[in-house]
């Protein structure tokens, strides 16, 4: 048998060979099953957003943010276990910090996910979800005219309800809950809270509000005209800066005690309460409104209520409200007795007047100023003057009580110490009519007590109409340094003032450090294009502030860097660079080709130098030289 007999030289050559060949094919494999995977993974992929929805309020904690759920389902093949990212940015001409993409939650084996998403008060954003395995983006989606702000659920009676003669719109930043399905009841369809029916969704709060009907009676014809609410949540948005949000559930002609009506606000009424607060509770969850607005007393002033039997019912109510959703839930308590009997502009039945007294009465003994807050007294606007029929409000009221409760609420939130949202730099006016704007109360470095009432006479006791106070323009504290000033730009030995440095070239070794000033506390937005990275600092107490961008985690080429704040929405441009010498890519796998290509080309030039070596040993070999001069050394060793 003939042996082959391979030498040496072309073993030490062709073992480092196979080695790279392997390793070559062991990475174009794992690289084409990862290309493979992304495209079975993302071939008829998607992402259904379920919350947020598009104009819901999140209500902000006392820290100016909140966790927003974020919630939905992925489908496509393979939807276990995919890592699911979420972030906000701030939409065009809005005020808010975004976030960068934050992991979420990972989907279920039928693909639904379920977490929250930390973000500051401000709005509206564009919150976007992804569905991603192994950095490969699946599917994603976006819901817009996403807030975190307040929310309040609006409860009580008629002049809760859609009963004045003002139908209002409101500020684009002003959104109501619609509830979950609808329902027939006494007659008529009205939205609801009905387990297993679907979320309606929220929409912008003009009037008429969602969920409100304004009698119980079917006998009664149904008045669907305007409530408060559209011009109060106006008036708080230009205040707080925020976005509002609310629920309103009142209805008509109500009682909190057993009556002889279709319904009324007791915890045993399946309607009122069980359909309409209760699940209303339910929804926006713990610690998830700022309160209930209470504006009722008129029915049991009407039905000479006793002190102690009102007494007993609100709090019945209240402690209900609180057992059933786990929480301490705020209450503002509103004087709200005043009536005119049928036919009367003016009530001045001393029976009557003495029967709203006792209402009065019993909801001063409610209110502790712990955690049920007096809310707007009402009763001193009476007569034509303030009401279309003597007993709802007419665009006048429904102004001046707006206003009442703007004030009311904009102090409570200073006194318990919420940091300030800072004013737009140039006011926006709002859709809501000039005279229904109101300025926001002063604050100062001491807490201030709860406000008292405009004004507290007694029942039936004539107001004079007053106008509507006009906005008062922002300001900046006194030896705040402006918005935005003096930032700069340290790359090296180098230092670029803002706006200065063009097409810098940056090495990846190299720290981008800024620095600057804003107002004290002030959270500054750091956006980094075109890769939209997004970073927040927030500057001292003397309003300075410094970050460092690492150009390591930038991919080659060219960039931007704009700065923003609360105060300063408009982004301003700082820098412009361009970064050499990464490793990193703006496409996704591309960096994985070069590689491959790079070894593929280099085993490839290897092989052929080795074929070519191969290729000229077995020439010599074959030569007739060659053979001779082996047969003459083998015949002189014999």
């Amino acid at each position: 048998m003939n042996h082959v007999t391979v030498p040496r030289s072309v073993l030490r050559i062709a073992g480092p060979v196979i080695l790279l060949l392997a390793l070559t094919a062991l990475g174009t494999y794992g690289y084409l099953a990862r290309r493979s995977h992304a495209i079975d993974l993302s071939v008829g992929s998607s992402v259904s957003i379920k919350y947020p929805q598009a104009r819901e309020v999140v209500q902000r904690n006392d820290s100016n943010y909140a966790l927003v759920p974020v919630k939905g389902s992925f489908a496509g093949s393979s939807p276990a276990g995919l890592r699911v990212e979420a972030r906000s940015t701030v939409m065009s001409g809005q005020k808010g910090v975004g976030t960068d993409w934050t992991e979420v939650a990972t989907t279920a084996s039928d693909g639904s996910f379920s977490g929250s998403l930390r973000m500051t008060a401000g709005g509206w954003y564009s919150v976007e979800v992804r569905a991603t395995r192994s950095g490969v983006t699946a599917a994603s989606a976006q819901v817009d005219r996403v807030g975190v702000g307040e929310v309040f659920i609006t409860a009580g009676q008629s002049n809760a309800a859609n009963t004045g003669s003002y139908m209002a719109t409101t500020s684009d930043r002003v959104s109501a809950w619609r509830g979950e399905g609808t329902q027939t009841a006494d007659g008529i369809t009205i939205a609801g809270f009905y387990p297993g029916q679907p979320d309606r969704g929220w929409e912008k709060a003009n009037e008429p509000q969602p969920n409100i009907r304004t009698q119980p009676i079917p006998s009664q014809p149904q008045v669907v005209n305007g409530s408060i609410w559209s011009q109060v949540g106006a008036n708080l948005e230009a205040s707080l800066h925020v976005p509002i949000g609310f629920l309103s559930i009142a209805e008509g002609g109500t009682s909190v005690t057993h009556q002889p009506r279709v319904h009324n606000w007791t915890p045993d009424d399946y309607y009122l309460y069980g359909n309409r607060m209760k699940m209303g509770l339910d929804y926006f969850g713990k610690n998830g409104v700022r309160g209930i607005l209470w504006v009722q007393g008129e029915a049991d002033a009407n039905l000479k209520t006793s002190k102690d039997a009102y007494k007993a019912g609100i709090m019945d109510l209240i402690n209900a409200s609180r057992r059933d959703s786990g929480w301490t839930v705020p209450w503002y308590v509103s004087h709200s007795t005043y009536f005119a009997t049928a036919g009367a502009t003016v009530n001045t039945s001393p029976a009557d007047l003495a029967a709203m007294q006792v209402i009065r009465q019993a909801q001063n003994e409610v209110i502790n100023g712990q955690d049920i807050f007096p809310g707007v007294d009402s009763d001193d606007l009476i007569d034509l003057a303030w009401r279309r029929e003597g007993t709802h409000w007419n665009q006048a009221g429904q102004r001046e009580v707006a206003h009442r409760w703007d004030v009311l609420l904009s102090t409570r939130l200073a006194y318990i110490g919420i940091p300030p949202v800072v004013a737009p730099a140039t006011p926006t006016a709002a859709s809501t009519p000039a005279s229904g704007a109101n300025p926001t109360p002063k604050t100062s470095s001491k807490p201030t007590a709860t406000p008292k009432p405009t004004a507290t006479p007694k029942p039936g006791t004539k107001a004079t109409p007053i106008p509507a106070a006009t906005p008062e323009a922002s300001t900046v504290p006194e030896g705040a340094p402006p918005p935005l000033a003096a930032i700069r730009v340290k790359v090296g030995a180098a230092t670029y003032e803002a706006g200065v440095g063009k097409n810098v070239q940056v090495k990846t070794s190299q720290p981008i450090l800024l620095n600057g000033t804003a107002q004290p506390n002030e959270v500054v937005t750091i956006r980094v294009y075109s890769t939209v990275k997004s970073y927040a600092v927030t500057a001292d107490d003397k309003g300075e502030w410094t970050y460092s961008v690492d150009a390591a985690t930038l991919p080659s080429g060219t960039h931007k860097i704009t700065v923003s704040t609360v105060a300063q929405p408009d982004e301003q441009d700082v820098f412009d660079f361009k970064v050499v010498g990464s490793g990193l890519t703006n496409q996704s796998g591309k960096g994985y080709i070069w590689w491959i290509l790079a070894g593929v080309l280099a085993v490839a030039a290897l092989a052929a130098v080795l074929g070519l070596i191969l290729w000229k040993r077995g020439r010599k070999k074959a030569s007739p030289a060659h053979r001779d001069s082996k047969k003459e050394t083998t015949h002189k060793s014999s």
